[in-house]
């Protein structure tokens, strides 16, 4: 806070307060040199170090990866979603834009509902707690989309994983099974066996009101089960990619690694190939990483996870 007397010496004189956030983005402008040496010392570690590290790998792999015959698959999004990139941004954009018309839909159900009320007092009790429990759901899930959207915006990455999950498609499906029409279902059967179509087409149209909610948590079920999977493939750590020899595993590994580092972005690419069983994992990646001997694992790991802070950007 500025003081008083400060005001009074420097009336016109505005102070502008840097913070943490600042601070990190200016260190995270390639072109300061300095940023580097205050987070990692003598070990260099940046976009390009990344960029030079992935490139030689591709380089070695040969035609083993040829970038125009990469076709994008479920596993590409798995990725994505793993990396809280700009297409898994898309797809939860996207995902609570579907929400949200379900949202006001249900909001709609709801007050159409009171067309039945005393007709049929019992399905539309049912109907009406379904539609509430349903519509909890959906704002539930919309709410916590909509925060995680603007975390992996806002390259917020730690709250972006510590974000708690919101209810499931399990939990819709408790709401459906609630659903009960029996006075209507009754009515219907009756006016069928009387063959009687006037009747059974004005019946037909309060079930449909009544049943409206189950069909709308219907329709977005993929979407609910889509924001769900995004959001826990991003707190995972670890994302593992199986498949017999010849499956496609490295070229893929080689196209998410180029495609990284053509937008800046960090990535590592090692190979199978080039571990033996003479020496630890954690040698060897130091070694093929050409990381200095004085380092120690550790230090390998704070070098990553501060190059990462810096550049606010998962690490792949």
């Amino acid at each position: 806070m500025v003081s008083q007397k400060a005001r009074q010496i420097a009336p016109k004189v505005e102070l502008i307060y840097w913070g943490e956030s600042f601070l990190l983005n200016e260190l995270a402008t390639p072109k300061l040199l300095g940023r580097r040496l205050f987070f990692f010392g003598e070990l260099e570690l940046s976009a390009q170090w990344c960029r030079n590290q992935v490139e030689g790998q591709l380089e070695a792999i040969g035609n083993k990866y040829i970038p125009g015959l990469h076709t994008k698959t479920i596993v590409d999004e798995a990725i994505s979603d793993a990396l809280g990139d700009n297409a898994a941004q898309l797809r939860i954009k996207a995902t609570n834009n579907e929400l949200r018309k379900a949202t006001d839909t249900l909001k709609k159900a709801l007050a159409e509902l009171e067309n039945i009320k005393e007709k049929w007092p019992e399905s539309y009790e049912s109907s009406k707690g379904c539609t509430n429990s349903c519509l909890s759901i959906v704002e539930s899930v919309l709410t916590v989309g909509e925060l995680f959207y603007g975390l992996l915006a806002n390259a917020d990455i730690h709250r972006g994983q510590s974000l708690p999950l919101p209810p499931n498609t399990g939990a819709l499906a408790d709401a459906l099974k609630s659903l009960s029409l029996a006075d209507l279902n009754a009515a219907l059967d009756q006016a069928r066996e009387q063959k009687n179509e006037e009747t059974t087409r004005r019946l037909h149209d309060d079930y449909r009101i009544a049943n409206r909610p189950a069909q709308i948590a219907e329709q977005n079920w993929r979407n609910i089960s889509e924001q769900i999977t995004i959001i826990e493939r991003f707190r995972s750590s670890t994302l593992n990619v199986l498949g017999s020899a010849g499956y496609g595993k490295t070229h893929m590994c080689c196209a998410v690694a180029d495609d990284r580092i053509r937008h800046e972005l960090l990535s590592l690419l090692l190979r199978g190939i080039r571990f033996t069983r003479e020496k630890s994992i954690k040698q060897q990646i130091l070694s093929l990483l050409d990381i200095p001997i004085t380092y120690s694992w550790e230090d390998f790991l704070s070098a990553l996870n501060a190059m990462a802070t810096v550049y606010r950007r998962v690490f792949a």
